[in-house]
């Protein structure tokens, strides 16, 4: 029997039929085995942080799209609600369900279904992208990813060229976790000034040079969405590329001088902590 809420991914009744579970079984093997999208510097580093689902997210319509259409196959929704509870901690499966929605014209149920998704990995940066897509759509407050990116095509931050933020888990950020969901490293596995300027570093800055933004959080950092932003052509901004993206190879990264310490990291926020522990203390 049909249940019409897509809320908590009930779109349908308690699936049945074995040709929907082993159909389930294959797509979370291709849910776990995704290729990662990020260079290899920044995929070391989020190996565990659920910073995108993107990869996922196409190699689940990669594998419904190659699946012929008859069987338990035709209802999508079950098939994703299925993996999704396999899955508690997974965005993706949820992220799919919404785009089979919204291409569908089915709206309001797509908006549910990110919602659902949302719950799972607020930070997400693909599932913030589809999100805005949807909402977008209905509420005209919503800025689009399109206007999103035209607003930021000549804007800069400072911010990852002066910040270097631990997180409880001991995994660092360029700047509010929040606002930069995807991590330069681990202080546990690296010294810190070992990650400052380090291939990861890199890949974290480069984005800001080439003004895409693309691990930065359109929804949670107060800087885009307020567009509060400044010009890229500010002598600041200008002064930040030369010195530590387009600086000759043999030359220092400008040295951290004020890392932040405004997330619980246990000792790390203690004002007697050794210095030795932080290097640019």
């Amino acid at each position: 029997m049909r249940d019409k809420s897509i809320k908590g991914m009930s779109l349908l009744a308690e699936p049945e039929g074995i040709g929907l579970v082993q159909l389930a079984y294959e797509l979370s093997d291709v849910l776990r085995n995704a290729p990662d999208i990020f260079p290899p510097a920044l995929a070391r580093a989020n190996r565990v942080t659920r910073s995108s689902c993107k990869h996922k997210v196409l190699a689940i319509e990669g594998w419904l799209a190659a699946q012929p259409p008859a069987g338990a196959l035709s209802d999508r929704a079950a098939l994703l609600r299925t993996v999704a509870e396999r899955h508690p901690n997974e965005t993706a499966p949820a992220v799919v369900l919404a785009r089979e929605c919204h291409r569908a014209g089915q709206i309001t149920a797509a908006v549910e279904a990110i919602d659902a998704a949302r719950s799972r990995g607020r930070q997400d940066l693909y599932h913030q992208d589809v999100a805005r897509i949807l909402l977008s759509a209905t509420n005209p407050m919503v800025a689009s990813p399109a206007a999103t990116r035209d607003h930021l095509k000549d804007r800069f931050c400072m911010e990852p060229f002066r910040t270097l933020e631990p997180t409880p888990d001991r995994s660092t950020s360029a700047c509010c976790p929040g606002w930069s969901p995807v991590r330069m490293g681990n202080i546990n596995e690296d010294e810190a000034d070992a990650l400052w300027g380090s291939d990861a570093a890199q890949g974290l800055w480069e984005p800001i040079a080439d003004r895409s933004f693309r691990y930065y959080s359109r929804t949670g950092c107060a800087l885009i969405t307020g567009r509060m932003l400044p010009t890229a052509g500010t002598p600041e901004a200008k002064a930040a590329i030369a010195s530590h993206i387009d600086k000759p190879p043999a030359a220092p990264i400008p040295k951290l001088r004020h890392p932040s310490l405004s997330q619980e990291t246990g000792p790390t926020t203690c004002p007697a902590r050794p210095a030795a522990w932080f290097p640019f203390w």
